[in-house]
């Protein structure tokens, strides 16, 4: 059990430091260990995917598919992967698929999250109104996959009003406030973005903390206050040192 845990920690280390070769063979010595192991079949796919062997990558998620064809998040992972590397139409193929033989498993927002990888926003936005409204459904993803369909389209009245609905009840959410301070800059409401990712920045969520002061500065130079937003360079500057 320990060495199972380990290889998946060693695995993304390797992983990180861009040395995939290395990656793929710790995932080949977990999956020794646990041959039905679909979250390895994925990853060592990503690696596979990222050395530029795509036929064995695809192998991989292929069977990491197969193990669980109702993991649906794990199915918009392999077409986000599948896209990143220059494979959009296989990525798009597989949520068709899933899509196609959708059964009673999949609910609305599962459904939303496929229609709106596929493009397809005016249904997506309708079953993710569904899946707000449910009662037992976790409604932070919902909210933001809804405003997001809402920003493709260009409607950010609608997606500020999502995002602000929400978090007047949860505000625990910094990925949303980022979202929001966005929709309010496309909309030219400069200073309540930057108050939006300032409530972002408040909750100290380190996946997204520095996004959100990047778009901070941005939010002021929109604005025209260069001294501001030179000031908050200067900040992140000390913070992020490797940002070109």
């Amino acid at each position: 059990s320990i060495d199972f845990d380990t290889n998946y920690y060693l695995a993304d280390c390797y992983s990180s430091l861009g040395d995939y070769e290395s990656a793929e063979n710790t995932y080949n010595a977990i999956l020794n260990l646990h041959p039905n192991d679909k979250d390895a079949y994925y990853l060592r796919g990503v690696a596979r995917l990222k050395e530029g062997n795509h036929d064995d990558a695809y192998a991989d998620f292929m069977k990491s598919i197969s193990l669980d064809s109702r993991d649906i998040d794990t199915l918009v992972m392999i077409y986000k992967a599948l896209a990143d590397y220059g494979y959009e139409e296989e990525g798009l193929a597989i949520l068709q698929d899933a899509m196609d033989n959708a059964d009673q498993y999949m609910s609305n927002y599962e459904k939303g999250q496929i229609s709106y990888y596929l493009g397809n926003n005016a249904e997506a936005q309708n079953y993710l109104e569904q899946a707000r409204s449910e009662r037992d459904t976790e409604k932070a993803p919902v909210v933001l996959l809804l405003g997001l369909t809402a920003q493709k389209q260009g409607d950010y009245n609608y997606a500020v009003s999502v995002y602000k609905s929400f978090l007047e009840s949860d505000s625990e959410h910094a990925d949303i406030y980022n979202q929001l301070g966005l929709c309010q800059i496309q909309m030219g409401d400069y200073e309540g973005a930057a108050e939006s990712f300032d409530a972002g920045i408040a909750l100290n969520d380190s996946s997204i903390t520095q996004t959100l002061q990047l778009n901070k500065i941005t939010a002021y130079e929109y604005k025209g206050d260069f001294a501001t937003a030179k000031s908050l360079m200067e900040q992140y500057i000390q913070s992020y040192p490797d940002d070109a």
